[in-house]
């Protein structure tokens, strides 16, 4: 390795590159779940007054949301021109009825975003920088 080289890989004088495996192991543990939001709502979850986001109840979220041996803890919202941001997840759950979970009847747009009544939310904390 030369000077100011950074060994990217665990090196072990005494097991060599044996250690790899076990590296990205621990490298895919902290499962992350990408969000692509509309502006509207991604303005929202820059200032603060958006803290969760619904998804549909279909076969593709389950897959990803609901994984019990490697739920996502990574929340990366992105909408396009716009940096990504990362929050943690503090909760995932799933509502029966996703109306009366907001109070309210889904707006137009969101019939055609969420066309379940069935949802998954996803609660996020701290926002990660």
């Amino acid at each position: 390795m030369e000077k100011g080289e950074e060994n990217v890989y665990p090196w072990n004088s005494v097991l060599g590159w044996s250690g790899a495996a076990e590296y990205w192991q621990q490298k895919r543990k902290v499962k992350k779940v990408s969000f692509r939001v509309r502006r509207i709502y991604y303005d929202q979850f820059v200032n603060g007054t958006k803290d969760e986001e619904l998804r549909a109840w279909t076969s593709y979220w389950r897959q990803i949301l609901l994984d019990k041996e490697n739920p996502p803890k990574i929340a990366v919202v992105h909408t396009p021109k716009q940096p990504a941001l990362r929050f943690q997840i503090t909760r995932i759950f799933v509502v029966k009825d996703i109306s009366e979970y907001l109070g309210r009847e889904l707006s137009k747009q969101g019939k055609k975003d969420i066309s379940t009544q069935r949802a998954i939310v996803t609660k996020m904390g701290e926002r990660i920088k």
